[in-house]
C-alpha cells in the first residue's frame, strides 16, 4: 500500500508540478523565469528531486535549461540609482539598516573586506537602490512606519518571539536576491569555498 501511495504521489503530484515549474519558469520567454536566486534554486531543486523519482518527464534539452547559469528570464538589464534620501534618514529608517549593506550586500561582490567600498561594491549598491525604487519603495512612503517598527524593535526582550521586518529590509530582500542570481549568471559569485557559482 506505501508503494503504490509512493508511486501515486510522484505520477499523480510530483512530476505534474515539476512540469509545471519546468513550463512556468525555465522555457524560452516563461512567464514566471526569474532572477531571484532563492525562487529558482527551489524550483530548480525540485524539478531535480523529481527527476530523481522519474528520468523521462524531461527531455535532455529541457534538463539543462534547470542548470545555471541561465541566459533568459527576470531582470536582465540592471538600472542604477544614487540612494535619493542619502542624509534624510532617521531612528533606524534606511531600508539598508545598521550593516545590512556592508555585510549582507557586500556577499555580492567577492574577494571585497567588510568597509571597503570599492567601485564594484558601489555598483551593486546603486542597482540595488535601482530595483527599490522601481519595486515602489519611497521613504515618504515608509520612513515613519519603519522608525516605529526599528524602535518597537529595540525595545522588544529578548525572551519575545517574532520580530517584525522593515519595510525597506523587505525591499532590500527581494532586490538583492534578484541581483544575487543575475551575479550568478554572469560568474560574479562565489560560494563559501570561494569557487565562482
Amino acid at each position: 500500500m506505501a508503494m503504490y501511495r509512493e508511486k501515486n504521489f510522484v505520477n499523480e503530484v510530483l512530476s505534474v508540478y515539476a512540469k509545471d515549474l519546468y513550463l512556468k519558469m525555465f522555457t524560452a520567454r516563461a512567464e514566471f523565469a526569474t532572477t531571484h536566486i532563492l525562487m529558482r534554486d527551489y524550483a530548480r531543486r525540485t524539478i531535480e528531486l523529481a527527476l530523481l523519482m522519474d528520468s523521462t518527464i524531461l527531455k535532455t534539452a529541457q534538463k539543462k535549461r534547470t542548470k545555471p547559469p541561465f541566459k533568459d528570464g527576470g531582470i536582465r538589464k540592471w538600472g542604477e540609482s544614487e540612494d535619493k534620501n542619502e542624509h534624510e534618514y532617521r531612528d533606524g529608517n534606511h531600508p539598508f539598516g545598521f550593516d545590512w549593506g556592508n555585510y549582507t550586500l557586500g556577499r555580492l561582490v567577492p574577494d571585497r573586506s567588510p568597509y571597503q567600498k570599492p567601485e564594484e561594491f558601489k555598483k551593486v549598491e546603486r542597482q540595488i537602490f535601482w530595483r527599490l525604487y522601481e519595486l515602489g519603495y519611497s521613504l515618504w512612503e515608509f520612513g515613519e512606519i519603519d522608525k516605529d517598527i526599528a524602535r518597537s524593535d529595540r525595545s522588544m526582550r529578548s525572551d519575545v518571539p517574532g520580530k517584525t521586518e522593515r519595510y525597506g529590509k523587505k525591499y532590500c530582500w527581494i532586490s538583492f536576491f534578484e541581483l544575487a542570481g543575475f551575479r550568478e549568471d554572469k560568474g560574479l559569485l562565489r560560494d563559501r569555498y570561494g569557487d565562482v557559482r
